[in-house]
């Protein structure tokens, strides 16, 4: 018996920490302004978000806006 193929969302169910797996509010999400308001730590166990995660967004904003200029 073949197992039903399980659709992938990109939305749900949403980001979440790396390190407790807890949910992350919508608004400490917004890519770099969230790591800078949390100060680099998780709201929800307070462990250190690592560095890599606002580089990887900044430099493909930085990508994006000089690909579609």
């Amino acid at each position: 018996m073949m197992k039903k193929k399980e659709k992938y969302n990109l939305f749900i169910p949403g980001a979440s920490c790396p390190h407790c797996h807890g949910k992350i509010l919508f608004i400490y999400n917004i890519p770099i302004l969230g790591w800078l308001y949390l100060k680099g730590k998780s709201r929800c166990c307070n462990n250190k978000i690592n560095l890599r995660y606002p580089i990887v967004e900044t430099l493909t904003a930085i990508i994006t806006v000089f690909y579609y200029d």
